[in-house]
Parts: C-alpha cells; structure tokens; sequence
C-alpha cells in the first residue's frame, strides 16, 4: 500500500516582503513541484493550505493534471510591478529619449506609481485600483499643504522635502501608468483590450498662455541689466550652514551623522559646507546681471528652448554668420541652426569680449560664476527676481505689474512678436524646432487678429458710441410694433 502524501504549505520569501506559496509531493512517482497561490494575486496561506486540500483530494480520486504552460506562447511567468517598471523603463530607455524624459519617467515609477503597486502583477491592476491610486495622490497633496503651512515636510526618498502634485501631475502619472500596463500586455502580462487606466484622467485647469507686451519684454530686460544684491540666507539657514560647518570641522563627524543632526540629507550638507568654505565663488552683482541680461536677450529674441539655451559652447555661437548651433534638443526638428539679429549678435559680442578667455567646450551664458546654468535656475534665480524688479518699476508709473514669467512665456513672446513683425511660418517654426505645424498656425490665429485689433476697435466704438447731436436718443417704433410700457403706480382694479 502506498504511503499518503505528507505534503505541507510552504513559503518562498521576496525581497518586497511577498510570499508564494507551494508545495512539494509525490505523483505518479515523480517529485512534483505544485503552486498554491501568490501574495501580489491576493492568495493568503489560509487560501493556500484549502488549495493544497484540493489537490491532495484530486490526486487520491486520479483526476489531477500538472497545469503547463502554453508551448505556443513560451511566455516565462508574470512578474511583479517593480520588475515590469524595471523593464518598461529599459525599453524607453533603447527608445534614445532625452535625458530629462527618462529622469521623468523615473521619478514618475520610483516615487510614485512603484511604491503604490509594488505588491501587485499588471494584469490584476483593475479600474478601481487606479481610481484609488488618484485618491491616495489627492489626499497626499492635502497632507501636504497642511505639513507646509505648519513649516513641516515629508521626506522623499531622495531626501528632499516633498511637493504636493497638481492634477496635471497625477495625471501624467497616469499617463505612464497607461503606457506601462500596455507594455504589460504586449509581453503577455495582461489583456490588451482591458487597459485599467487608459481613459482615466482627473480634471485640469486649462493654462493661459500669454505673450508679453513690448513695454512689458523692455521692463523685465532693464530690470535683469540692473544690478541687485544676490539673495542672502535667511537666519534659519545660515544657523543651519554654521552647525554643519562645526560638525564637520571641530566634530569631525561623518556625512551621514551631520545630515542627520541637521536634518537636511547628505547632498545638501555637503552643499552648505561648501558654500561656507569657498566664499570667493560668489561674484559681483554687476557681474550677474550682465550674465543675466545677456541671457534674458537671448531667450527673447531668439525663442529658443531654455534647455537648449543653457547647454550650448562657445563653439556653438556664430557672430560671424550671426546664428547658434542647436545640438541637444527636444525634437528632431530642434537640431537647427538659430537665426541671430544684429542686436543680439551685438549684445552677445560684447559679453564674450568682457569675459575671461573663452574655451571652446566652455558654457556659452553661464550663470556669474561661470557654471552651466538649467531650466530651474534660470527660472527661479533669474527670472523671478527681475520680474519682482520689474514690477517696482512700473509701480512707480502707474502701470499694472507683469504676469508671471518662465522662460516658456519668453519663446512664446517671441513667437508672437515675430509673427506680428512679418516673419513667415516656416522660418518661425524652424527657429522655435515645432515639429507640429498646427501649434504654430495656432499663435498665428491670434497674431492675425491682434493686426487687425486697431481698426476692428475703431469700427466697434463708432458702432456704439453716444448719437450725435440732433438725433434722437431713443428711436421711434414703427407704426403697430408692440411698445413697451414703461411701469407705473400700480391700481386696484376690479376682477
């Protein structure tokens, strides 16, 4: 008689704390490996040990067949979440995408949409799963904007303070949420016609795009040529800057343990001590605005990309010929030749004459120190404190402050002025790198009706300006019209 099978649940242990379950036995004379269920599928060991029960039933009656998989389709089986982020993001990744996409797609996996679905396969992601993946994002926006307005904040994994995500965030998160499940299901992983979040996006505030004035353009570049005091530290961070200083210098502490006293992590540690230890790195104002106000000329009147700006050499200027060298762009249409004005190719000569002698690979508009400049820096360092200068100054004349200024809203005034200037479609679209011609002749609607404003203005005024003396204010209704009746004191009439 041959001995009952012992056969027991066991447990395989995964990085991410998940657990499969499965089990050994004898069948037929062969050690066979059976699978019980799966944590990432929602199997629990109680849900395991009843499955083992089963087959053990099945095996005793003769009817358990060992499940195969397809020969047809040589699929391996499902993984988990993580390690289809791990491949999806190679797989853009071979797609030769800009540097700043993949950090995109990265912070997008990593920090949000992994740490949410890690415990989970792709295919089991449902619609109500991404629902409650949006409102876990909304209530952690709320969370917060509280934590901030007590002067608190959570930590990311990067060690930085977190942000609340606006609604265009979440939904590109969303977005890459879509294109992950969809790579899923190509590989097997999934049911093409059953994407969970293909569709499901939250509601956006449309964005306004606005064009700078001519006088508007002339006050913030006047106000970037003006030369102002660099930004001080405030009295909490200077404390801050002098604690790691002795921790470092007197203490002689590790990086690791000073960040953890200061509260800061260990890039920003190391980032105060050296600005505290090498204060000769700090330059004039004067210095910084004309690096400013070159750089601000340059975005204005070209309509370039802040970040193809900010990575050309002094090797990519051509004064002579008057033109820059896109290499590194957004688009294929990007990698372009920038047509140069005789003003700017002015401006841009005296700059490179004033400064040190230029090395060919050097940045072409550092910041005042020299160091490459980025689209943050640009926007946060350059462009809000001159728009706040700005701002005093048309205070002073009565006139209404700026709107709130990027580099975006600069190539967006370029484009519009260049427009209403004359300049031909295709040579501004080759100037600006549009791939797509229909966001062009969008700016070009406009510009057509803003040419025409003075007259169609003039013709509305006339249309309803105040009658002329003689003529009756009020016209006489032809003979049988219905009149109105002006209301008068109001009498009791009988029914």
């Amino acid at each position: 008689m041959a001995r009952p099978n012992a056969a027991t649940v066991k447990e395989y242990l995964r990085k991410d704390g998940t657990r499969r379950y499965y089990s050994r036995m004898m069948v037929a004379g062969t050690r066979t490996l059976v699978e019980l269920g799966d944590e990432r599928d929602g199997g629990t060991r109680r849900a395991a040990e009843r499955r083992l029960r089963d087959v053990l039933e099945d095996i005793r009656l003769g009817r358990w067949q060992q499940a195969k998989p397809s020969a047809a389709t040589g699929r391996r089986p499902e993984p988990g979440f993580d390690e289809v982020a791990g491949l999806f993001l190679a797989m853009k990744r071979s797609c030769q995408l800009r540097d700043g996409t993949i950090e995109n797609l990265k912070w997008a996996l990593h920090v949000h949409l992994v740490p949410h679905f890690k415990n989970r396969r792709p295919s089991t992601i449902t619609e109500d799963d991404v629902i409650a993946y949006s409102d876990h994002e909304i209530a952690q926006r709320a969370r917060l904007r509280q934590l901030r307005e007590r002067g608190s904040y959570l930590e990311g994994p990067n060690g930085g303070a977190m942000r609340p995500l606006s609604n265009r965030s979440i939904n590109m998160m969303l977005a890459a949420l879509t294109e992950l499940l969809a790579f899923a299901a190509g590989k097997g992983w999934g049911i093409p016609e059953r994407n969970a979040a293909a569709g499901w996006r939250l509601q956006e505030k449309p964005r306004l795009r606005s064009a700078l004035e001519t006088d508007e353009l002339s006050d913030l570049l006047t106000a970037a040529r003006t030369p102002r005091p660099a930004r001080r530290q405030s009295p909490k961070v200077a404390a801050r800057t002098e604690l790691i200083v002795r921790l470092r210098d007197e203490d002689e502490l590790e990086w690791k343990a000073i960040a953890r006293l200061a509260g800061v992590s260990i890039a920003t540690a190391s980032y105060h001590y050296r600005e505290a230890k090498e204060p000769t790195r700090f330059v004039g104002d004067e210095d910084r605005a004309r690096a400013d106000y070159v750089l601000a000329t340059v975005l204005a009147y070209t309509g370039a990309r802040v970040e193809e700006i900010c990575g050309l050499d002094v090797g990519d200027v051509d004064l002579r010929h008057r033109k820059l060298r896109v290499h590194d762009s957004k688009t294929d249409t990007g990698v372009r030749e920038v047509h140069l004005t005789a003003h700017v190719a002015g401006v841009v000569g005296r700059y490179f004459d004033g400064r040190a002698p230029l090395r060919v690979d050097a940045p072409a508009f550092p910041d005042g120190n020299g160091r490459r400049r980025n689209k943050d820096q640009v926007n946060k360092q350059m462009l809000r404190p001159a728009r706040i200068a700005a701002d005093e100054l048309r205070a002073d004349r009565g006139d209404r402050p700026l709107p709130a200024v990027t580099a975006h809203v600069l190539r967006y005034t370029y484009i519009t002025q260049a427009l209403e200037s004359g300049y031909p479609v295709p040579f501004v679209m080759q100037q600006v790198g549009h791939r797509d011609p229909r966001v062009t002749m969008g700016i070009y609607a406009k510009v057509c009706a803003r040419r025409d404003r003075g007259a169609q203005d003039d013709a509305f005024d006339r249309l309803l300006s105040d009658p002329p003396d003689g003529m009756a204010a009020r016209p006489e209704w032809p003979r049988g019209w219905p009149r109105l009746v002006e209301p008068g004191p109001l009498r009791a009439t009988g029914c």
